[in-house]
């Protein structure tokens, strides 16, 4: 059987066991043992030659206070490392303030900016509605004046007056006819002279007369007629005109209320589109403040968790600190040393005398 050695891992065990034994069943390091326990005459002098640290470190073994100053060491580390922790939560702190005081005043402006907006948008669907108003004013009175009139009746009426004025104007014809007629006659009886030219009789100057007053009386009375007839006519023409400028009055109303109907759906439908485009804004501003609810909701629990943490920090820093005054050299470490130092001496001062007596 063949065993093979590594003489790496001997060596390293060697230093291990060694580590072991001054750690853990010795309590010191070579040096410290052969300060302590090796007490030739020719080892003290060495110790008391040593620099004040190293001396520091030899009573430190021997009293097992060493661990204090490696606590203290941490501790010193861990204070830095600590209060270097809580300088970037403030200055962490003092940015989440900031970003929450941004947050506030982009809130507060957009606020404004919408409530302005919101302000215009409403002033201009109050102006639609009193367009409407008006609208609805006008086209109630152009109603009241259409129903004023029947048109119906009035078309009936205007057709009855013109067939008056047709028949009129006939019977002024056949009267004007009848009246030339009659005066041509009148003149033909009056140059009448001497016979007869058809029956070549005397023609007696009485009858002649009788036969021109006669004419003369039915002329008169045609052109009586004439007169009353023109005057009729003329009236009728007068009521023909008022009803045909009545019936154009009813039909430019008419225009006017479609006109008036028209303008009322182009407000009414800007109208809606205000009162749509107002209630989208409205439904966005809600969003938009529940997400800067949000924001701010997180922002402000960021705080409260920086502070109570910073709280919490500068507790443990002060208790961290305490404990660096109580570990430092000044402290109790120090005051162990300065209280057995003297008993070391003393004693090493006794143990050369008495080694010196035994030489001589």
């Amino acid at each position: 059987v063949e065993v093979w050695f590594s003489l790496v891992d001997k060596e390293s065990r060697v230093k291990d066991y060694q580590k072991y034994l001054e750690e853990n069943i010795l309590k010191m390091n070579h040096k410290v043992f052969g300060q302590v326990v090796v007490l030739g005459s020719s080892s003290f002098i060495p110790f008391m030659q040593l620099n004040p640290a190293e001396r520091r470190t030899v009573v430190e073994d021997i009293l097992g206070i060493d661990m204090i100053s490696k606590m203290f060491t941490v501790l010193k580390a861990r204070l830095s490392t600590h209060d270097h922790d809580i300088k970037e939560l403030k200055r962490d702190l003092k940015t989440e303030e900031k970003v929450l005081a941004t947050l506030k005043d982009n809130l507060k402006k957009w606020k404004d900016s919408f409530e302005e907006e919101q302000t215009d948008l409403q002033e201009e669907i109050d102006g639609y509605i009193r367009t409407q108003s008006e609208i609805l004013q006008k086209a109630s009175d152009c109603m009241k004046q259409i129903e004023d009139y029947d048109l119906s009746k009035l078309t009936d009426e205007m057709d009855d007056i013109q067939e008056i004025i047709n028949q009129n104007n006939s019977k002024l014809s056949e009267l004007n006819t009848r009246a030339d007629i009659t005066k041509n006659s009148i003149k033909k009886i009056q140059d009448l002279e001497g016979s007869c030219p058809v029956c070549e009789s005397d023609i007696d100057k009485k009858k002649i007369m009788e036969m021109v007053n006669h004419r003369t009386s039915e002329w008169e009375e045609y052109s009586e007629q004439v007169i009353i007839v023109n005057d009729t006519l003329k009236t009728n023409k007068i009521l023909l005109t008022n009803l045909r400028n009545n019936i154009q009055e009813i039909n430019a109303k008419q225009s006017e209320l479609e006109k008036y109907k028209n303008q009322m759906e182009l407000v009414s439908s800007k109208k809606t589109q205000a009162e749509k485009y107002l209630k989208d804004r409205l439904c966005k501003r809600d969003e938009a403040i529940a997400e800067f609810g949000k924001k701010k909701q997180a922002s402000e629990d960021n705080i409260t968790d920086m502070a109570e943490n910073i709280t919490k920090m500068l507790e443990l820093l002060e208790y961290y600190q305490y404990l660096y005054e109580l570990f430092k050299d000044s402290g109790v470490k120090s005051k162990i040393i300065s209280l057995f130092v003297p008993i070391i001496n003393k004693n090493i001062s006794h143990i050369k005398g008495t080694n010196k007596n035994k030489i001589r």
